[in-house]
């Protein structure tokens, strides 16, 4: 993802590895590992601001799984943060816990989610009603049941495809794809996505890549 960005524009990107903190060791203990991670990078983040004049505007996190509520965690000790994206962030630990826990709309100015691995329909409903309190976009691919296609589907949005979702009515009519283009307007989903109005979007996408 590093050399799509840089292909495409100047910029400065910081990788956190947490591999050690993430894997390998029981799923509980890295949940609580990610809050740790999460006040890491808000600390470098304060010192780019206050050191060197940073503007929270430009920064924008992106996290797969557990890295998408790292990403929160930074958003809550930082204010101002212009834009998290959160690649079908990790479900058991987060369902149905407070907004402090987990990825939610306050923790940036824009804040954009891929899902492509729902699981059980009514736990990720339950989530996605708080994701919906605010400027915040849910997006469904037209394939299920894959954690690490999200990955796949932002990378190939940053240089090889436009992908397009149009609002749904619910996270199970996305699911199912239920989406009327004709009245619903279509918006850009991935690394091009703009703020748009709150609410759960549906995109299709190939099965293989680039998925567009």
């Amino acid at each position: 993802m590093v050399k799509e960005i840089m292909k495409r524009e100047v910029a400065n990107i910081f990788v956190v590895d947490w591999n050690t903190g993430g894997k390998g060791i029981l799923y509980h203990q890295a949940v609580a590992n990610a809050r740790l991670v999460g006040a890491v990078v808000a600390s470098i983040i304060k010192t780019l601001q206050g050191d060197f004049h940073a503007s929270m505007n430009t920064f924008h996190l992106i996290g797969h799984s557990l890295g998408a509520h790292i990403a929160g965690y930074v958003g809550q000790a930082v204010s101002g943060l212009g834009r998290i994206s959160g690649l079908d962030p990790a479900g058991p630990g987060f369902e149905g816990t407070d907004d402090q826990v987990k990825l939610d709309c306050s923790d940036a100015q824009f804040v954009d989610i891929i899902h492509t691995d729902p699981g059980c329909p009514n736990a990720l409903y339950s989530h996605a009603v708080n994701l919906l309190q605010g400027n915040i976009r849910e997006l469904v691919s037209g394939v299920l049941c894959d954690h690490w296609r999200a990955v796949d589907i932002y990378l190939s949005s940053i240089n090889e495809c436009n992908f397009y979702a149009c609002r749904t009515a619910s996270v199970h009519s996305a699911i199912w794809g239920h989406c009327n283009t004709k009245v619903s307007k279509e918006f850009v989903m991935g690394y091009d996505a703009q703020v748009t109005p709150p609410g759960i979007y549906y995109a299709k996408t190939s099965r293989k890549r680039p998925f567009c």
